[in-house]
């Protein structure tokens, strides 16, 4: 039996004793199932006070008291709705707010050409070298040759050194050239490294 049905048969005393008992126990578990209780309570209440005046039959009455429960239900959903909305909003402003003050020596590091964090490698491949200047800066690094892939390279560079002293410490390390294409972009170009 569902619980509208059983606080219907509780209200107009027509429930077991064990049906008041399972009410009860319901109500206990939750503080919103003993106020969605009081709340069909009193417009059942109401309901009988119109009832009177109107000869409406006690379905009619309670689907009056359902429809009015369920204008509260849609209410409660929508004020949690706009909640949950204004969290999210907040959350978001905060995000922006954090980066925009923090964040903002990130940004300029590698707007200058800085590294932003210190980078270690041991037995890298020169591709994944690139990659992490590219991911730790504004630099578009790619090599003339996939030949050049096969390189390896060991080292560590300090977080706030030059892009440009990086490349060509790196190309000076692998014996590879050197060609700025524009301000931020680089091409590798040598001999294949032996393995």
């Amino acid at each position: 039996m569902d619980k509208s049905t059983l606080i219907h048969r509780v209200l107009i005393g027509k429930a077991s004793e064990e049906e008041i008992a399972d009410l009860e126990r319901w109500m206990s578990l939750d503080p919103d199932n003993a106020t969605e209780f009081e709340d069909m309570k009193l417009l059942y209440s109401d309901s009988q006070e119109t009832e009177d005046d109107s000869n409406d039959s006690s379905k009619d009455s309670w689907k009056k008291i359902e429809d009015g429960i369920h204008r509260l239900q849609t209410r409660e959903r929508r004020i949690n709705s706009l909640k949950m909305v204004g969290a999210a909003t907040g959350i978001y402003v905060l995000i922006i707010f954090g980066y925009n003050i923090f964040g903002t020596d990130r940004a300029s590091a590698m707007d200058d050409g800085l590294l932003t964090q210190t980078l270690h490698y041991r037995d890298a491949r020169i591709r994944d070298v690139m990659h992490s200047i590219e991911e730790n800066s504004h630099f578009n690094v790619t090599l003339a040759s996939s030949e050049l892939e096969a390189c390896k390279f060991t080292g560590s560079f300090k977080g706030g050194t030059s892009i440009r002293e990086v490349i060509e410490t790196l190309a000076k390390a692998k014996d590879l050239n050197v060609r700025y294409t524009s301000e931020q972009a680089v091409v590798l170009n040598g001999n294949p490294c032996k393995m």
